[in-house]
Order: C-alpha cells, then structure tokens, then sequence
C-alpha cells in the first residue's frame, strides 16, 4: 500500500511546533464531502498524548514526525505527499495528490481521478 509522505519543509515544521508547544503533535488529515470540487481536506493538529484515538486511526511516521488518518480518508489520499507553504497570505500544511484530478481555484477541495 502507497503511503502518505512529508516534505522536508513539513517535517521541519511539524518538529518546530511540537518544540513550540512542548509537545509532541501530529497532524491529522481526514478528507470530507464538500467544496465546489466534491472532497476537502481538512487538517489539525493535535497532541500525540491527547489525540482522540479510535479502532480507524493509521498512523504514518516518518523521520520523527507523524500523520494520522483513517481508512476511508486514506482511499482518497495514497500516495499523497504533505509539504508547508509560507507566503505574506498564509502559512499552512498542503497536500499534493495523485489521485486527484481537478480541484477548484482556491486549492481547498478535489475531485477524484475517475
């Protein structure tokens, strides 16, 4: 099974915030009906010692940091590989995926490749 991958810039980041917050955090990743394409992404981040765990979770490590979906939301994002942007609008954890063939203008939602 492909996995779910991290860019340099990911791991960096997800390690600053957890140093940040004294803690170790994870980024969760579900994917949800909705937006103008079909399917969101929809991140948080959560503490590792407080995340809600549950019999679904599968978790993705990778040079010391961490990812957790689910089974559903995993069909959907295989493959897929997290990176960080920074621009003078925004910074934020964003998702390249080859299972996605179109998305609307903003980037938030997907459609799946047929």
């Amino acid at each position: 099974m492909k996995g779910i991958y991290f860019t340099d810039r990911a791991i960096v980041r997800l390690k600053e915030l957890s140093k940040f917050k004294k803690e170790v955090l994870v980024l969760r990743i579900r994917v949800t009906s909705g937006g103008c394409a079909g399917f969101q992404y929809l991140f948080s981040l959560e503490s590792l010692d407080h995340s809600a765990q549950n019999s679904e979770d599968i978790y993705v490590n990778q040079d010391g940091v961490c990812a957790i979906t689910d089974t559903l939301s995993l069909k959907y994002i295989q493959g897929s590989t997290i990176d960080y942007e920074e621009t003078l609008m925004m910074s934020q954890f964003v998702i390249s995926n080859p299972n996605s063939e179109a998305h609307c203008s903003c980037g938030s939602s997907f459609q799946i490749k047929s």
